[in-house]
């Protein structure tokens, strides 16, 4: 109700300001309040409306003549006043008529409020606003009665001697808040138009303070103006129109001075003395000769800054690096890998793995030095693999077991006992017989039982499997090394990997038994046999070539499918991270294929091979 009766206020010409300005005030209080628009306002504000609103009877008996000029007048004189507190800010103006009897008729013609911005500006800047809107209202009267009214003088009044200094002030000198405003009074009032009138006697400040009803009515100074309007220019008072001091003056821009100094030749050789070692001498001599080749005119241009990659190649593989660049010879330790210089300005490793289905970043891995590998606690086959499958360390074996040795975490994992010579094998690991026909079984479900004579390893068979066959049962001790110790591998191997793998995830029955069956498959799928660098054999025996005649090579999946539970992909990925070191070992090992390295040149069309 409070805005929509304030918003219904119909005042053209600004003969309300006073009161306008008031409610005007009252809105911005609730707008400080975060007070929505269909909340209740406090009771402090609720009575300061009611008595606002029951005065309102007594704007009645305000009176505004609609006739603003003096009968035969002869000159007439457009006068403005304006002023600012830190509510806000109006303007007013009147027209001043004298006629050729020297009567003298002061009239009311238009007026104007703003509030001050929630951003809070000093009095002198909004005293420079108000000087503005009354620039601004002075140039729209004027082109309302063009043609009409010749006005003889255009006098505006202030009561801020700072803002009078200002507008005495070339624009340059000023800030640029001050400045555009300077300039733009200027435009509609010449500063010879500019006048200082006393505050008690200035009747904008009605506007500026902000009057109920009841004091606007009786507000003798803003309908007519001040007094000394009506007497001769000659007895109008001077009042204190001095104007600031320069120096004292606020807004000014800051002036730089520049003073040039005489001082003794430095040692051009001085910065190499504060340097620590030869490496930041000469890597700080680099940022300098680039610099210099930045230079307009300069020879040799470069137009990529000195990177952290080109700084690594050339440090460690210093003329090798030159040599992959410029197309020169390698040696054969290096020729062998077939090394390349990418787009990225690295030295990759060519291999013959193109057309597999490995990452570009698997298929051609980085070459990094022996110098710069961190060590991680995992076994030393899954070290090399995980690490060729990005980059190519050379003598990667030699440094992974140098740094292994050090690691506190695989020595914990990697503790052995003491165990005593073993024994013979028995009959049944060393004597040619079907698969499972002599069978170690895990008495803790059971879960895993293993074929004796070839290593397969079976999961979750019922223990009516055994009975129903009429098979003979033997006792198997878990240290006997020469009759339990290939069954206890066998389960060695997988809880070796599973406590690595799993962590803390939980797993309910149907996720269990599907990871343990992909897990036997693919310890089936591991080689009986040390793995050869011969590509002729890279399809070593398996346990799976005695079950069905091959490996169990299922590639690793790739999570695509965007329906596929949370849990599934969870034992996907665990399944995927126990074979992938196998997998990714072959693959490795066949990029290190020594055959056709040698370095010859290209053929081409019509030449003698």
């Amino acid at each position: 109700m409070l805005l929509s009766n304030i918003a219904r206020i119909f005042d053209p010409i600004g003969g309300l300001s006073p009161i306008v300005f008031w409610c005007k005030c009252l809105l911005q209080s609730l707008w400080k309040l975060n007070i929505g628009w269909d909340e209740l306002v406090p009771l402090e504000v609720m009575n300061q409306w009611e008595e606002f609103t029951s005065q309102i009877e007594t704007l009645a008996e305000v009176q505004i003549p609609h006739f603003i000029c003096n009968v035969g007048a002869n000159d007439y004189q457009l006068i403005g006043f304006c002023n600012a507190s830190d509510k806000g800010y109006g303007a007013v103006i009147y027209l001043r008529s004298v006629s050729p009897s020297g009567d003298i008729k002061i009239a009311f013609i238009l007026a104007k409020s703003k509030e001050a911005p929630l951003k809070v500006l000093t009095i002198p800047k909004l005293e420079l606003c108000v000087a503005l809107l009354l620039a601004h209202l002075v140039f729209r009267i004027m082109n309302v009665y063009r043609g009409r009214i010749l006005f003889n003088k255009i006098l505006a009044w202030t009561d801020s001697q700072t803002v009078l200094s200002w507008l005495n002030t070339p624009s340059h000198i000023l800030k640029m808040f001050v400045a555009n405003r300077v300039v733009e009074i200027n435009d509609c009032i010449p500063y010879s138009g500019w006048k200082y009138v006393p505050s008690k006697l200035n009747p904008a400040n009605c506007i500026s303070q902000g009057l109920t009803p009841m004091q606007l009515s009786e507000a003798r100074l803003y309908w007519e103006g001040p007094p000394f309007l009506t007497l001769p220019e000659s007895d109008w008072p001077l009042g204190n129109s001095t104007l600031l001091d320069y120096q004292a003056l606020p807004e000014l821009k800051a002036h730089s001075i520049t003073v040039g100094t005489l001082g003794v030749q430095a040692d051009p050789l001085s910065w190499i003395r504060r340097l620590s070692s030869y490496i930041k001498v000469v890597r700080v001599m680099a940022y300098v000769l680039r610099f210099r080749n930045a230079f307009k005119g300069f020879r040799y241009k470069r137009d990529t800054p000195l990177s952290g990659t080109e700084w690594f190649c050339n440090f460690y593989f210093g003329n090798y690096y030159s040599a992959l660049r410029g197309g020169g010879r390698l040696p054969p330790s290096l020729a062998l890998l077939r090394p390349f210089v990418d787009e990225d300005g690295c030295i990759r490793v060519g291999g013959h793995l193109q057309h597999s289905l490995l990452a570009s970043g698997n298929k051609q891995p980085w070459l990094l030095p022996k110098d710069d590998v961190n060590c991680t606690p995992l076994p030393f086959r899954i070290v090399e693999a995980l690490i060729s499958q990005k980059f190519w360390i050379l003598s990667v074996r030699v440094v992974i077991k140098s740094e292994l040795t050090k690691c506190v975490c695989c020595c914990q994992y990697r503790g052995n006992v003491l165990e005593p010579i073993m024994a013979d094998l028995p009959a049944s690991r060393v004597t040619p017989q079907r698969p499972f026909a002599v069978i170690g079984v895990d008495y803790g479900g059971p879960f895993l039982y293993k074929c004796s004579n070839r290593r397969n390893v079976a999961n979750h068979r019922p223990i009516s499997v055994f009975l129903f066959r009429l098979l003979r049962p033997s006792l198997l001790a878990h240290s006997w090394q020469h009759f339990g110790g290939l069954w206890e591998a066998g389960i060695k191997s997988v809880k070796f990997h599973l406590r690595r793998i799993i962590h803390g995830h939980a797993l309910n029955f149907e996720e269990y038994s599907t990871l343990f069956y992909r897990i036997e498959a693919v310890l089936n799928s591991r080689p009986l046999v040390p793995l050869s660098a011969d590509p002729s054999e890279i399809n070593c025996l398996t346990p799976g070539h005695f079950l069905i005649d091959l490996p169990d090579a299922d590639p690793q999946s790739q999570d695509s499918a965007a329906s596929l539970s949370a849990r599934w992909k969870l034992v996907k990925q665990i399944k995927n991270n126990f074979g992938e070191g196998g997998r990714m070992n072959i693959c490795i090992h066949c990029s290190n294929e020594q055959n056709g390295c040698k370095m010859v040149p290209k053929f081409n069309l019509e030449c003698y091979i």
